[in-house]
């Protein structure tokens, strides 16, 4: 017995067929008028011993006055009855696999309750763990989650299967946290992974705790120091301000001087009390006359002028202004605005101030001076961004 099914793309494999019976005068005449194009779909074939899975891309060719289809990057599945065994034909990552195929052997298998988790545990699934799910050894989620901890990087964290699934489970943070490794950084420098999650689901809704987060463990991390999530938020940004004098003394020993070249012109718009940071010599000493970490957080987006920061003194008042462009991909949404404006310590300046460089900064040449600085420099960025801690916004901005 031998049944043979298209688990996706049904349409591509129709497409495929019915170029396949046309007749060699047609054939070559759609061929070198470029009408048949390469298809892809998946196959599930079955038969009294084995399963297949298979999705491929099929590409066109005529020769010898034949039409024929020749596959490239396969990638299936052969599940071996007698054997209970699953086997792979690739060498990628699982996650990187067509979707579809993954569905129809969990569908095959009956193991609802895995199509029933959270979208950021499933993407935990490795080809290990899904060959233990076939083999009926992995039945629930909670021995899914104790399988993938014994051998993932976070096996030293001690995480509770238990906590770890209420938190992917929690419908305010589902569709945020798609991934584990969206919050890696906190979980592996926290001095205890489960209060992380905890801390984690206290602030979700804090956007300025989040980004006192992304930068106090980013910092843990280069200074491979832990952090207490049980801590009080007064007691975390004490912490902070420690890891940042620290960070600064390491930089300035090996600090090379920088210059951000903005055009001049910038002098012919600027306004009383707002000066911009031309390198990375001034951004330091912002960052250490002002108690925060510009400097070290932030150092890479300055340079590859994704980021403007200007030092603001104005009647009596001291402040760090961070500037970005927001909707920078859509030139016709885009507007450089204030993300961020704090006084020493990143503490609260009076409205004032902000409402008096954001009217500066709404006039078109002001604008315009920002948005050329921006475009002129994006075709070869100087500096190599470093990878970004994602926590709530999926972004890394702002001065703290």
């Amino acid at each position: 017995m031998e049944k043979i099914e298209i688990f996706t793309n049904e349409e591509a494999y129709k497409r495929l067929n019915d170029s396949l019976k046309l007749t060699k005068e047609t054939q070559r005449f759609k061929f070198y008028q470029g009408k048949i194009h390469q298809e892809m779909f998946g196959t599930k074939k079955t038969t009294d011993t084995h399963i297949y899975w298979a999705f491929s891309t099929y590409v066109p060719r005529f020769e010898n006055n034949t039409l024929f289809y020749t596959m490239k990057d396969k990638e299936g599945f052969t599940y071996d009855k007698k054997k209970n065994t699953l086997n792979s034909w690739w060498s990628k990552p699982i996650h990187k696999l067509h979707p579809t195929m993954i569905s129809d052997i969990i569908k095959s298998f009956n193991c609802e309750w895995y199509s029933a988790m959270p979208e950021g545990l499933r993407n935990l699934l490795t080809l290990p763990l899904l060959k233990r799910i076939v083999k009926k050894k992995i039945t629930n989620p909670i021995d899914y989650i104790k399988s993938y901890l014994k051998s993932s990087p976070y096996k030293a964290c001690n995480i509770s299967p238990r906590i770890m699934y209420d938190f992917f489970a929690n419908p305010e943070l589902e569709h945020r946290f798609r991934n584990i490794k969206a919050i890696r950084k906190i979980l592996e420098y926290s001095t205890n992974a489960n209060h992380a999650f905890d801390l984690i689901l206290r602030f979700n809704k804090d956007y300025q705790f989040g980004i006192l987060m992304e930068d106090m463990y980013n910092q843990a991390a280069a200074l491979n120091c832990l952090i207490n999530p049980t801590w009080s938020v007064s007691r975390m940004k004490e912490f902070h301000n420690e890891m940042t004098r620290k960070i600064m003394e390491i930089e300035v020993k090996s600090l090379e001087k920088i210059e951000y070249n903005y055009p001049n012109i910038f002098d012919n718009i600027k306004i009383e009390g707002i000066d911009l940071i031309k390198d990375n010599y001034e951004l330091f000493e912002e960052g250490t006359v002002m108690k925060h970490c510009v400097y070290t957080n932030y150092n890479v987006s300055v340079a590859n002028k994704t980021y403007f920061v200007l030092k603001y003194t104005y009647d009596k008042v001291r402040a760090t202004v961070g500037l970005m462009i927001s909707d920078a991909i859509f030139s016709d949404k885009r507007k450089v605005q204030v993300q961020q404006m704090f006084g020493v310590g990143n503490s609260n300046i009076d409205s004032f101030h902000r409402e008096r460089v954001e009217e500066w900064l709404n006039e078109p040449e002001v604008q315009d001076f920002f948005f050329d600085v921006y475009d002129s420099n994006q075709v070869s960025l100087k500096v190599p961004e470093n990878e970004l801690m994602v926590f709530g916004e999926m972004i890394n901005v702002g001065i703290h």
